[in-house]
């Protein structure tokens, strides 16, 4: 049972080599054919994890940036720290749900209007997106 799961790594692991390299060879980068059957769904499974830790960091208290690039910076004084924080929270919360929609396996077509509200604050806030 071992040795045939162990053959089946290998077998894998050839498979999905030879896959990248022939991508590469075309030109397409070293990449396995399946990015590209559906770029949305792998990229919202590489950002989905990191934007969960990111939420968490802040949520905790351990980021040192104060997100002032959440209000018009003519009001930035009219806000506390942890209103912005909360605001922040708010945002990153509206991405994520964003990120867990496109790889709902239940998607339907009322999800769109709140994947594109997240995607949107994800690209505004994209450069805000450290501690």
């Amino acid at each position: 049972m071992i040795i045939i799961t162990l053959l089946n790594k290998v077998v894998d692991f050839l498979s999905s080599f030879k896959d990248r390299l022939y991508n590469w060879k075309r030109g397409y980068g070293f990449i396995p054919t399946l990015y590209y059957a559906d770029p949305k769904r792998q990229i919202a499974l590489k950002v989905l994890p990191i934007l969960q830790a990111y939420r968490k960091l802040i949520a905790d208290g351990q980021n040192y940036s104060l997100p002032e690039w959440v209000v018009n910076n003519d009001n930035v004084k009219n806000f506390s720290a942890a209103q912005l924080n909360k605001i922040w929270l708010e945002y990153l919360t509206e991405m994520i749900h964003a990120f867990e929609l496109i790889l709902a396996e239940d998607y339907k077509a009322e999800y769109e209007v709140e994947i594109d509200k997240g995607l949107a604050l994800f690209a505004t806030y994209y450069q805000h997106l450290w501690d």
